[in-house]
This record gives structure tokens, sequence and C-alpha cells, in this order.
């Protein structure tokens, strides 16, 4: 009897840590550090699996939310892909002010978080497969730090803004100019977001557009995206971020720079993708496997 009770003592205990793994359960809430601004974000990560697996930094639309980004993350790690993903500077519950460069410089704190040795083991993370996409503010986001980061060769947008093209008709179109402003000053009042000085699209204009980060400007820099591997989704009921103003002529600038490895993928839906969130996870699966080293 003593053996057999020792038996199962030793059998609870081997037993024990994988117990305990198998209730720590994606996504996991983490901070990332933006030189003293801190981040809160969530990370999805694979489970219960050996190996390392391909992890997707994908950023919000403009102010965001704290939990997904068109239920993607949910979905993508079920299918052996990693995703972060979190809230800019300047958006609540996150802490700093918001501007483009501000959140230029929150995406390399999260690349950097990734390559962070504890983080790569913590999540299993392939550290040759690291992706950047994301969705409306910051698909465009993506394609913008793309472009001066030659390291990164693998960018998704998602009904992405050309913000380049953006601020051109923010200036031609009065009425659009106001519909932006007085959006933008809804979430200052809300307080859900708080600007730099000098980071609202007014102030930004009145500084001088020829002053606005040239980076921002994607169909301008068409010929540095060109060698990367680009998939544009976008939907064709979409009245935020037209096909024909913003994604049909990026598309083709790339292809005018003969980009060799460049997708477009559009669907039958509005700008939040509300009909199409499976097919749209499917696409974005099958994309990133289809690039991964042998």
């Amino acid at each position: 009897m003593n053996i057999y009770k020792q038996l199962i003592i030793l059998l609870i205990i081997a037993l024990l840590p994988k117990t305990v793994k198998s209730q720590v359960k994606s996504p996991v809430d983490v901070i990332i550090d933006n030189h003293s601004v801190k981040l809160k974000g969530k990370f999805y990560a694979v489970e219960d699996k050996e190996g390392s697996f391909p992890t997707l930094i994908l950023l919000q639309g403009f102010t965001g939310n704290d939990s997904d980004v068109l239920g993607l993350g949910k979905q993508l790690v079920q299918s052996n892909i990693n995703v972060l993903t979190f809230i800019n500077s300047g958006v609540a519950p996150s802490e700093g002010l918001f501007s483009f460069n501000n959140s230029l410089t929150d995406i390399e704190a999260a690349y950097q978080f990734v390559l962070k040795p504890e983080n790569i083991t913590k999540f299993n993370i392939d550290t040759t497969s690291i992706i950047i996409g994301g969705h409306s503010f910051g698909g465009g986001l993506a394609m913008t730090y793309a472009i001066t980061h030659p390291e990164i060769n693998q960018v998704l947008s998602i009904s992405g803004n050309d913000w380049g093209e953006n601020f051109k008709e923010y200036i031609r179109n009065p009425a659009y100019k106001a519909q932006i402003d007085a959006s933008v000053e809804r979430r200052i009042k809300s307080g859900k977001a708080k600007f730099e000085t000098g980071g609202l699209p007014s102030e930004m204009v009145a500084d001088g557009i020829d002053r606005i980060n040239p980076s921002l400007y994607l169909k301008r820099n068409a010929g540095l995206l060109a060698p990367k591997k680009n998939l544009l989704v976008c939907g064709w009921n979409d009245n935020v971020v037209s096909i024909d103003r913003y994604i049909l002529p990026l598309y083709r600038e790339l292809q005018e720079k003969e980009a060799s490895q460049v997708k477009i993928k559009a669907f039958q839906d509005n700008h939040g993708f509300s009909n199409t969130r499976n097919e749209l996870a499917k696409t974005i699966v099958n994309w990133i496997n289809e690039y991964q080293e042998p």
C-alpha cells in the first residue's frame, strides 16, 4: 500500500508542470516599454506545441481597443501564429502622448519586445518570421515603418491608409478636414486620446506639409516596399479607406516598381470586415505560411 501511494504521489508531481502550464491561456497581458512610456498590450501565444512560430505584430486602428484587432489574434493563434497587439502612446490605457512619430517608435518598441531573449523563449518566437501588420491607421503605419526598416521583409496592411495621400486630401477638401478634426476632437474630449503638441493633423499641416515625415507617403516610397512581401487587404464597401483612392494606386505603383511578392485581396465588406472575418483570417494565415522558410 505504501509503495502504491508513493507511485501515485510521484505521478501527480510529474504531471503538475503540464497542468500549471495549461492553465495559462492566451491572451497574456504584456507591457511594452517605449523609452519609459508604458504601452499596454496582449500577446496571443501558440500553446502546448513544440517548436517556434511566426509572430505578427498587429497594429491597432486609431485609438484601437484593449483586446484584439478584428478578432485576428484569437483566430491566428489557432493556426500556429503568435500575435502581439498593443495600444499606442497617448491612447488610454497606455501612457504618453499621441503623434505619428510616437506611434512609429511604439512599433520599434514592440519589435524589440519580441526580440528579447526571455520573450523568444516564453512565447516560442521564430525570429526569422516576424511580420508587421495592422488595420486602418495601423495598416498604413505598418508600411511606413517597413519603408525605413529593411530588416522587415513581410508587411500586412488591412484597409491601411496612405497617410501622405490622406494629408493631401485633408488640405484639398474642407469637408473632409472638418470631419477629421471633429473625430479627433471627440476622442480628446472623451479622454481617450492625448496628443503631443504639434501632433494634431491641423497642427502638422499648419507647420508645413513639406515637414511631414516623408515615409508616411507610401506610394512615393513604393520602390522601398517593392522588395518586401506585401499583402494589401481591402473592402469593396469601405467608405473610410476606399479602394479607388488609396489601395489600388499603391498596388499599381508597387507593380510599376516590379514588386514580385505583392498580393491584393478584396472582400465584399466594409471597413470593419464585420461579415468576412473568418475569410480574412484564412487569407492572412495562408499568406504567412506561404512565405515560411522550409
